[in-house]
């Protein structure tokens, strides 16, 4: 497949280059690069094939790529740089979050099922080898789950999507571990933190989510009863993501699963930052 990277504002490209480079014996390799203006770091340039067309916009990629990478730091302006994409029958694999709004991210599962290509966003943090064998026991025994907490870093002020730039992580590390929280977010209890630091979450009864000053986080941790585990991203989670993705375009997906694996992290994130300015 003919592979293009949309966005050089992210710390990925290098390492997206170099991964893809490898794919040759599969058939995949990078052919453009929507820059947006920017001119290709000397790292990067030293990686790419000189056969690597650069162009502005990422509606320039379509007829270039048969499939696209959004790494694109600006979550704002996700529909309206991947909706064309999806339009023109482009599978499209984008950088956290996929969106800022629950009708945003609706929408372009939509169009993406509409077409019958691939579209996914998944968090690093889903690859942690230290969550799998938290699963069950987030769950607890029948009629009694243990309260889980998730805490890590996330700005409400971040330029890049406020505080679903990085609480992205939070969701979709909740969603692994229990998904049905994310099925309902009517009842968010959300304050500030007691230490002047970040802001809380209460989601019913048995989840907490702490989001955290980044300048005064430890990393991301998730508690279950009294134990207190880190979690780190797989050290190839991208090139895991990237290699998940590109067999999906083979066969892509779109039963309910998929669908809530896009929509609903969006849209508890939602909730929270519409409740941030009533804060005191």
């Amino acid at each position: 497949m003919r592979i293009a990277l949309a966005g050089l504002d992210s710390s990925r490209p290098v390492r997206i280059a170099r991964h893809l480079a490898t794919l040759g014996p599969a058939g995949h390799g990078l052919t453009a690069i929507a820059a947006a203006g920017q001119t290709p770091s000397a790292e990067l340039q030293a990686v790419l094939h000189p056969d690597v067309q650069v162009v502005d916009g990422v509606g320039d990629l379509i007829g270039l790529a048969d499939a696209v990478l959004e790494f694109g730091r600006a979550a704002g302006e996700r529909v309206t740089r991947v909706l064309p994409l999806l339009d023109a029958c482009v599978p499209v694999l984008v950088d956290k979050p996929l969106a800022l709004t629950r009708d945003a991210a609706a929408l372009m599962a939509d169009r993406a099922q509409r077409s019958g290509v691939a579209l996914l966003a998944d968090s690093g943090y889903r690859t942690a080898p230290a969550l799998a064998p938290l699963v069950l026991e987030a769950q607890g025994p029948a009629g009694s789950q243990p309260v889980l907490r998730i805490s890590g870093p996330a700005d409400p002020r971040s330029p890049w999507g406020g505080l679903a730039f990085y609480g992205s992580h939070h969701a979709q590390i909740l969603q692994e571990l229990r998904p049905e929280a994310l099925a309902t977010t009517e009842a968010l209890d959300v304050r500030r933190d007691p230490a002047g630091n970040g802001v809380q979450v209460q989601a019913g009864s048995s989840v907490q989510l702490r989001f955290t000053e980044p300048e005064v986080s430890d990393g991301f941790t998730v508690a279950i009863g009294g134990r207190s585990v880190s979690l780190a991203p797989a050290p190839d989670y991208l090139e895991r993501l990237i290699d998940r993705f590109l067999a999906e375009c083979a066969a892509p997906r779109y039963d309910e699963q998929w669908r809530r694996r896009l929509v609903e992290p969006v849209a508890l994130l939602e909730r929270i930052t519409e409740k941030l300015p009533r804060l005191p």
